[in-house]
C-alpha cells in the first residue's frame, strides 16, 4: 500500500510434447572391473549428465558417448539425467553395481599357484588363465586342475593358459567343457592327459607337446584345426564315438596318423581326409552316418573326379585343389545341403551359399554367396559368369583355376572378401581403408585369366572403359587384374596380389612363358599393395608421382629380372624393403627425376637399391617416352670416382650423404 504497483515478471516455458527417457547397459548388477558402461537417450541431441556416488546428477558430470563410464571396484550407485530444449526432462534414472575384480589366484592340491577368471559372477564360473609366468619353470610334475577355486566353478581352460609349461601330467576335472586355443603349445614335457568330460578341444591345444603318447577323446564333440599337430610321440589316439567336428590338420605329424592305412580315414562320424594318393577317376561316396567333411579332406586330389555326400551331412568344408572334378551329388534328403537342378555343387540351402562347386557347376539363380575355396584350384572351367542373384565372393573363392579365361561379376555382388597379408584374418574389399597392409584380393593365379567384366549397373564394382579388371569404385581400388588390363588413370590403390600370376603362364621349371614384361603405373596411384604383380616376368617398372606405398614383393618377378625402374616422384616415402627382389635391387637401375638422387638415397626402401641414375621426368606416358641422363658424379670419402653409392659416406654432387 502507497506503493506503485510493479511490473508482472513472467517467462515462457516450452515443455514440448515430449519426455526424455534415459536407458543404461548393461543395468544394474555385478559387473567386472573394467566393463564400459553405456547410456542412451530416445531424442538425439539430448545432454546426459551422470554421478557415481548416489549424489544428483543434475550437477553431475557431462556423459561423453565415445568414453562410456567406468566404475571403480566394490559397491556404487549411478544416477543420469537428459535434457534438451523443448522436451520434459526424463526421470533420473537409478543402477546399483556390484563391481568385482573378475581375476585371482588359487592353488592346486600340488600347490601349484593358478590364475582364475571369473566369467559369470551370478553363476559363478571361471576359467583357468594359467600358471604365473614366474612360475612356469617351477612347474615341473603333475597338476590337478581344481572342479572350483574360491567358490567358483571351474568350466574352462583358457586361450594359452599353460602355453610353453614344463608339467608332465595334467588331469582336467570333469566341470571343465572347453580348452581353449594353444592352451598346452610346446608343453614339451606333457607325457598324460586326462580330459575329464571335455567336449571341446580349440585350436593347436596340443602342439608340439612331444612327450605325449596317448590320448582318449571318449565325450569330446568338437576338434579344432591342428589341435594335436606335432605331437611326435603319438601313438594312441581312442575315444571318437562322439566326435562330431575335427578341424584340418588336427592329427598331422604324428605316428598315430602315419602309420594308419591310405583311403578315406573316418573317426567316428567325420571323414576326416583321403590319406595317400588317389588313383585317377576316382568317385567317393561318403558313408551314410557321416555329420562332418573336415576342412580340405581331399587337398590335392586330382584323382577325384565325382563326390556323393549323404542325408547325415551337417557340416562341409571347403573341397578344393581337386582340379578335375567334375561331378557333384548331394542326396535329396539332406536338411542342410543341396545340389538343386543337378548343379554340381554344394549348396547351403539356408544361406544360399555355394560351398563347393566343380568344373561342371551351373550356379543356380538363387544363390546369394560363393563360398571360401569355392572355386580354387579346378583346371576344368573355361568362362565364369557370377549370376545377378549372388551378392558376396569369399576369400580365395575363385584362385588357381589354370585354364579360366574370362570373369563376368553380376550387377548384385557388393562384397568380394579376401585374405590379408596378415594370414588368418578376413576383411571386406568393399571395406579397404586407407592402411596398405589391408589391401588384398582373393583372385590371384588365373594363368590364363583375359577377359574381367562386371556389369554395368553394379554400384559397388565396375570395370569402367573396358579396364580389364575389378575397381572398387567407391575407394578408386583396382582388386583384380590380368596381363590385359589397362590401369584406369583415377585408380589411387592397386590391391594385394591384383596381378599376381593373372595372364602369365609357366612352363615346368616355373618360368613364365606369358605375362606382363613392362608396367606403367598412373599418376593418381598412392599405394601398391603386396605381391601386387608378383611372378610377371617385368623388364620394366614406372611409377607414378604419387606412389606413397609398395607392399612386400610387389615387383617380385619369376624367371627374369626387372632391368631398370623409373620413378616420377621427386619426394619419395618410404616403401618395403622387400618391395622388390634382392636381384632388382643389386642389378637394376632405379631412374629418379633430375635433382632428387640424394632423397632416394636416403629413404627407406629406396636406399637398397645400388645403381641410381637421373633422368627428365616431362611427359612421361610410356617406356618409349623415357630420356634418360648421366647419373650425378659419385665419390667416395677419399676421392675415388663410384659407379653408384657404397654403404657408408658418400660425396653425391658435392654434398655428404649416408648410405
Amino acid at each position: 500500500k502507497g506503493h506503485p504497483i510493479s511490473e508482472t515478471m513472467w517467462q515462457q516455458y516450452n515443455i514440448g510434447t515430449g519426455r526424455l527417457t534415459v536407458t543404461v547397459n548393461p543395468p544394474g548388477k555385478d559387473i567386472p572391473l573394467g566393463t564400459k558402461i553405456y547410456l542412451t537417450c530416445n531424442v538425439e541431441g539430448a545432454k546426459i549428465k551422470y554421478s557415481t556416488d548416489g549424489s544428483n546428477p543434475s550437477w553431475g558430470i557431462e556423459y561423453n558417448p565415445s568414453e562410456g563410464i567406468f566404475l571403480f571396484q566394490g559397491t556404487q550407485t549411478l544416477k543420469a539425467i537428459a535434457t534438451k530444449d523443448g522436451y520434459i526432462t526424463s526421470d533420473v534414472l537409478t543402477e546399483e553395481y556390484n563391481v568385482y575384480s573378475p581375476g585371482f589366484t588359487a592353488n592346486t592340491s600340488e600347490g601349484y599357484e593358478i590364475n582364475f577368471y571369473i566369467t559369470d559372477y551370478d553363476s559363478k564360473t571361471c576359467r583357468v588363465e594359467g600358471i604365473p609366468y614366474s612360475n612356469k619353470s617351477s612347474v615341473t610334475g603333475k597338476v590337478t586342475i581344481p572342479e572350483t577355486a574360491n567358490g567358483f566353478r571351474v568350466t574352462e581352460i583358457g586361450n594359452s593358459a599353460f602355453f610353453t609349461c614344463s608339467m608332465s601330467e595334467i588331469i582336467i576335472p570333469y566341470s571343465i567343457d572347453v580348452i581353449g586355443d594353444f592352451a598346452f603349445v610346446q608343453c614339451e614335457s606333457l607325457s598324460k592327459v586326462s580330459l575329464g568330460s571335455v567336449r571341446t578341444i580349440g585350436q593347436q591345444a596340443f602342439d608340439g607337446c612331444t612327450s605325449l603318447t596317448s590320448v582318449n577323446l571318449t565325450g569330446v564333440q568338437h576338434i579344432d584345426r591342428s589341435a594335436f599337430v606335432n605331437c611326435t610321440s603319438l601313438k594312441t589316439i581312442t575315444g571318437f564315438n562322439d566326435v562330431e567336428y575335427i578341424g584340418k590338420s588336427a592329427f598331422e605329424a604324428t605316428p598315430w596318423m602315419g602309420k594308419l592305412p591310405d583311403g578315406p580315414i573316418y573317426l567316428g562320424k567325420v571323414l576326416y581326409k583321403y590319406k595317400g594318393k588317389m588313383p585317377d577317376n576316382t568317385g567317393i561316396d561318403v558313408k551314410s552316418g557321416t555329420t562332418c567333411i573336415t576342412d580340405s579332406a581331399f587337398y590335392f586330389q586330382p584323382g577325384l573326379t565325382s563326390i556323393s555326400i549323404p542325408a547325415s551331412v551337417t557340416y562341409v568344408g571347403p573341397i578344393s585343389y581337386c582340379e578335375n572334378l567334375n561331378f557333384i551329388k548331394v542326396d535329396d534328403a539332406n536338411e542342410v545341403y543341396d545340389s538343386r537342378d543337378n548343379c554340381n555343387a554344394i549348396i547351403e540351402t539356408a544361406t544360399q551359399t555355394l560351398v563347393a562347386g566343380s568344373n561342371n557347376t551351373v550356379i543356380p539363380p538363387a544363390v546369394k554367396v560363393i563360398g571360401s575355396e569355392a572355386y580354387c584350384w579346378l583346371d576344368g572351367i573355361k568362362e565364369l559368369n557370377i549370376p545377378d542373384g549372388v551378392d558376396s565372393i569369399g576369400p580365395n573363392a575363385i584362385s588357381r583355376c589354370h585354364e579360366l579365361e574370362k570373369i563376368t561379376i553380376g550387377k548384385n555382388v557388393k562384397t568380394i572378401y579376401c585374405y590379408p597379408y596378415n594370414w588368418g584374418w578376413t576383411i571386406k574389399m568393399s571395406d579397404i581403408d586407407a592402411n596398405p597392409s589391408i589391401l588384398e584380393n582373393g583372385m590371384w593365379g588365373l594363368e590364363k585369366l583375359k577377359t574381367i567384366t562386371v556389369a554395368a549397373d553394379n554400384p559397388y564394382f565396375d570395370s569402367h572403359n573396358n579396364c580389364n579388371a575389378i575397381i572398387d569404385t567407391k575407394r578408386n581400388c583396382l582388386l583384380v587384374g590380368c596381363a590385359n588390363t589397362n590401369i584406369p588413370t583415377s585408380i589411387t590403390d592397386i590391391a594385394c596380389s591384383a596381378f599376381q600370376r593373372n595372364g602369365c603362364t609357366f612352363d615346368n621349371n616355373l618360368k613364365p612363358i606369358t605375362g606382363m614384361t613392362s608396367i606403367v603405373i598412373p599418376d593418381n596411384v598412392m599405394r601398391i599393395g603386396a605381391s601386387a604383380f608378383a611372378s610377371h616376368p617385368l623388364k620394366h617398372v614406372v611409377l607414378g608421382k604419387k606412389i606413397s606405398w609398395i607392399g612386400n614383393g610387389a615387383f617380385y618377378t619369376s624367371g627374369s629380372e626387372i632391368l631398370d625402374v623409373f620413378t616420377l616422384n621427386e619426394f619419395p616415402n618410404k616403401i618395403s624393403e622387400k618391395a622388390f627382389s634382392s636381384k632388382t635391387y643389386e642389378n637394376a637401375t632405379l631412374y629418379v627425376p633430375i635433382g632428387s638422387t640424394i632423397n632416394y638415397m636416403t629413404t627407406e626402401g629406396w636406399e637398397k637399391f645400388q645403381n641410381i641414375k637421373e633422368f627428365s621426368a616431362t611427359g612421361i606416358v610410356s617406356i618409349s617416352a623415357l630420356t634418360r641422363t648421366e647419373v650425378i658424379p659419385t665419390f667416395s670419402l677419399s676421392g675415388q670416382r663410384l659407379s653408384a653409392p657404397q654403404k657408408g659416406i658418400n660425396i653425391v654432387g658435392g654434398r655428404k650423404v649416408v648410405k
